[in-house]
């Protein structure tokens, strides 16, 4: 199970974290406040790692958070596309959730440490899933289909991948200290073969949703 372990120099929030170390917890950026705000101890976690279920778990979170007054946080994996249309295709390796959402009561606010002096470990270099011949090809099948009228758009996208061996924690508080993201995440699952923490940070802006299932 992962561990999360705290550099010198994190300050007085240790003892937030390393309660909550056995169990999920969430922490989100609020932009309005300009604050972080802790979610822990979820009254219950929905969860699934099954296509199929998507949909089914979705309508679970939003009728438990209309019914119980909870506040639901989490995320729906790119690989549970197969779950809304199944004429999507998706790779879904069975140890990372498709669909992941803890049920909280009212969060606390609470500030991120100061980002810790540790040094910071040297990058190792990212290996494309693309070579440049088949992105190539790819780049012409694409012009093709549309110049054939078969589709408008195709957005073509590759994966880039690279060995991790820092811990989450700090590399999140470094990360949100360099780029001073509008929304940010840090999410704890805790739960499955997978027990990874998910972090994000970014400026972009997003829009809810008021009907996610169909």
């Amino acid at each position: 199970m992962f561990e999360i372990v705290f550099p010198a120099g994190l300050g007085i929030l240790i003892h937030v974290f390393t309660a909550l170390t056995s169990e999920p917890f969430a922490l989100l950026r609020d932009v309005d406040a300009n604050r972080w705000l802790l979610f822990e101890h979820p009254q219950e976690v929905l969860q699934t790692f099954r296509p199929e279920e998507v949909t089914e778990k979705l309508r679970a979170v939003e009728e438990t958070v209309n019914q119980r007054g909870l506040l639901a946080v989490g995320f729906v994996s790119y690989e549970a596309a197969p779950g809304f249309d199944p004429a999507l295709t998706g790779r879904p390796d069975g140890l990372f959730p498709l669909v992941w959402f803890g049920l909280y009561d009212t969060p606390r606010a609470i500030d991120l440490p100061p980002c810790p002096d540790a040094p910071v470990p040297a990058a190792e270099l990212w290996e494309s899933s693309f070579t440049p011949a088949a992105y190539t090809q790819a780049f012409e099948r694409i012009k093709q289909w549309i110049r054939e009228g078969d589709t408008y758009q195709v957005n073509l996208t590759y994966r880039l991948r690279r060995s991790f061996g820092e811990d989450p924690w700090p590399f999140f508080v470094r990360m949100t200290a360099a780029q001073g993201p509008t929304f940010g995440a840090f999410i704890t699952t805790r739960t499955g073969p997978s027990a990874a923490p998910l972090p994000s940070c970014s400026s972009a802006l997003t829009e809810p949703v008021s009907n996610p299932v169909p």
